[in-house]
């Protein structure tokens, strides 16, 4: 589920990494039992994607960029760009990183428990 920090400082674990989200942070995608904890406790609020298909969504943001940052992603993402000298090969090459990590985070998830929440007024 996509939700946006209301308030305070959210610390969000992600591959092993814990990162501050505040308020000036735009949305974010978490699980859905941790979404709505944050929504109940009024730190967050749900953001409503107006997406129907996010993986055609991102094909499209991918179909939109040149090739050199289309192989600026992919390196940054640690992928070894010498041999994809098509537009079309990046954009699977990305794809498939991100079909990846999106399995490791489920992986990584199961193991995770949810942390203690709160949040703190700004002073």
């Amino acid at each position: 589920m996509k939700i946006k920090i209301k308030k305070g400082i959210f610390g969000w674990k992600k591959n092993g990494i814990v990162k501050a989200i505040t308020p000036k942070h735009g949305p974010i995608e978490v699980e859905d039992e941790l979404a709505q904890s944050l929504i109940d406790r009024e730190i967050a609020e749900r953001v409503e994607d107006p997406s129907e298909d996010p993986e055609e969504e991102a094909a499209d943001t991918l179909e939109s960029k040149t090739v050199g940052e289309l192989k600026k992603l992919a390196e940054e993402k640690g992928i070894d760009t010498r041999k994809l000298k098509k537009k079309q090969d990046l954009i699977e090459a990305l794809e498939e990183a991100e079909e990846s990590d999106e399995e490791s985070d489920d992986e990584e998830s199961e193991d995770d428990e949810l942390p203690e929440l709160a949040a703190e007024e700004p002073q």
